[in-house]
């Protein structure tokens, strides 16, 4: 994914050196309460990773870290075994099957979801979380976190923007979807029913919004 979004950059004109940095932390913050800042590479940050994971209580306790445990376990099973068997659950359901504690779930498990894949607990596969800490375990040494050196409006959606009107494309904000019309016969979306009333037509549909805003919009025989 990230190899083609920076395919993506290059196209549009935007240097992916310019738009992205790479850092051997991340930050979580609690909106209501406090906040922790995690290493994630004991190559590269050996102190720092150790030294984030043993304080910060106030964030996860030290019971909480502790029933991150089995978070390891992908690092030592092969990718087929984790498809196998976990490809048919959530997040969420992996973590309650496992005993997970709430505030893991609240506080470190929904951020990271909804930060790597825009999609929350309960509609991401347990088997691409897994598959994540399985890939950073197996390359541990070029592992780092991703983010972006500006505000995206800037660095990304205006040349983005650019790039398509000037290819005839048309852009619309601030056009809320109510429904989407799909033919249960036919097998086929067809068409995208807006908040003002109007019908969208068009011979393909891409949805690029968060799912837990995208998914009550789904018509039943999709989902």
């Amino acid at each position: 994914t990230y190899s083609e979004f920076k395919k993506l950059l290059a196209e549009i004109g935007k240097p992916p050196d310019e738009v992205l940095f790479w850092t051997d932390q991340i930050r979580y913050q609690d909106p209501r309460g406090p906040e922790a800042v995690y290493g994630i590479n004991p190559l590269k940050a050996p102190f720092k990773t150790l030294l984030s994971a043993l304080t910060q209580n106030d964030y996860l306790g030290p019971l909480d870290k502790l029933s991150l445990a089995p978070l390891v376990a992908p690092a030592l099973r092969s990718f087929e075994s984790l498809a196998r068997d976990h490809d048919g659950e959530t997040v969420k359901e992996w973590w309650a099957r496992r005993g997970g504690t709430q505030d893991v779930l609240e506080r470190f498990l929904r951020p990271f979801c909804r930060a790597i894949q825009f999609s929350d607990v309960d509609q991401f596969s347990a088997f691409n979380f897994l598959g994540w800490v399985h890939h950073a375990a197996y390359d541990l040494p070029h592992a780092l976190a991703g983010g972006y050196r500006g505000p995206r409006d800037e660095l990304i959606f205006a040349p983005l923007g650019r790039y398509l009107t000037d290819r005839g494309a048309t852009i619309r904000t601030g056009v809320k979807l109510r429904e989407i019309a799909y033919d249960a016969d036919a097998r086929r979306v067809t068409g995208f029913e807006l908040e003002t009333g109007e019908r969208v037509e068009a011979d393909a549909y891409v949805a690029a919004v968060p799912a837990w805003h995208f998914t009550p919009l789904i018509p039943g025989p999709l989902r």
